[in-house]
């Protein structure tokens, strides 16, 4: 009889291996998902907040307009440029004095708000049938 040389068997553990995988993802997946959760609601919370600022402005802007130029058509019945630049000063001074936050969110500087503010009593007055009140509040 021939001896038989059979093959000696080995065993690979794998489970030290999935362990060592294991351990790593599971200290490195929580920090990086609290990172991107914290990443996302902080744009979202900036685009709602920059909303926030923008219709605060803008209202502001077309109330301080349409209140200057109600004031200044009190005291004459005619726009002139002296009339319309004591509005475009009395709206500039509202706005500043409303939403100063969205000004220094936005980085206006006092030239710009002048021109913004120039554009909306210009649309105001181009808008014959624009109601001209006092601002609320």
């Amino acid at each position: 009889m021939d001896p038989v040389i059979t093959a000696p068997e080995y065993q690979i553990e794998l489970q030290p291996l999935f362990d060592l995988i294991f351990n790593i993802l599971a200290v490195t997946i929580p920090p990086i998902l609290l990172g991107v959760v914290g990443y996302v609601s902080k744009k979202w919370l900036n685009i709602r907040l920059e909303d926030t600022h923008r219709a605060a402005l803008e209202g502001a802007l077309m109330k301080g307009s349409a209140w200057a130029l109600g004031k200044a058509r009190e005291s004459t019945s005619k726009i002139d440029i002296a009339t319309k630049n004591a509005a475009i000063a009395m709206a500039a001074n509202y706005v500043l004095a409303s939403t100063p936050a969205a000004l220094t969110h936005f980085g206006i500087s006092p030239d710009r708000l002048k021109e913004l503010v120039e554009a909306r009593v210009a649309e105001i007055l181009l808008d014959k049938n624009k109601d001209i009140t006092a601002p609320e509040g």
